[in-house]
């Protein structure tokens, strides 16, 4: 019983430093958020938030982890790459916080911590095609993982203005060609 109390009050601390730090990322630019900045609207002390992440970057790369793991937890259908329609529909709902994060002067960061998690998911999806065709399975997972974060970005960019959809269709469409 005291195991799950501290382990739910872990869960909350970590849930109201994910909430600040969404707020702060709507209101400023990233490298303009301080750690200082993060403990006052989270209302935690310097301690709590370390005991939680090192660093503010680590925080940055766990929420993008976690929004992705999000969305790989509930697939089960094993022809779907990446769940296009479902990240664009979040990222839709939220579009405040992706806006505010992909237009910050730390974008990359969220871009490599993309690239990262969805060739480390693929890899064993792809190996067989990959050496199939005589292509190292690094560079031949680069370049879908690649494609799918340039459209984001483009998506993004155009604010958004295909449905989740459309943008999943497009993504068949681009695929079919190379897979």
């Amino acid at each position: 019983m005291a195991k799950e109390r501290i382990d739910r009050r872990f869960r909350k601390t970590e849930n109201s430093i994910y909430n600040a730090f969404i707020e702060l990322v709507q209101t400023k630019r990233y490298n303009n958020i301080t750690i200082q900045n993060i403990l006052d609207k989270a209302d935690i002390g310097r301690t709590t938030f370390y005991s939680h992440f090192q660093t503010k970057d680590d925080l940055f790369r766990e929420m993008i982890t976690n929004f992705m793991e999000s969305f790989i937890t509930g697939l089960t259908d094993e022809k779907i790459i990446i769940p296009v329609a479902q990240i664009y529909e979040h990222l839709q709902k939220n579009q405040y916080v992706i806006i505010g994060l992909f237009s910050s002067d730390n974008s990359n960061m969220i871009t490599n911590r993309m690239m990262e998690y969805w060739s480390e998911k693929l890899t064993s999806r792809f190996t067989y095609e990959a050496e199939k065709r005589n292509i190292p399975v690094s560079l031949y997972i680069n370049y879908i993982v690649s494609s799918f974060i340039s459209m984001t970005r483009w998506w993004i960019d155009n604010n958004m203005r295909e449905t989740p959809k459309q943008m999943e269709e497009y993504w068949v469409k681009l695929m079919i060609a190379y897979l």
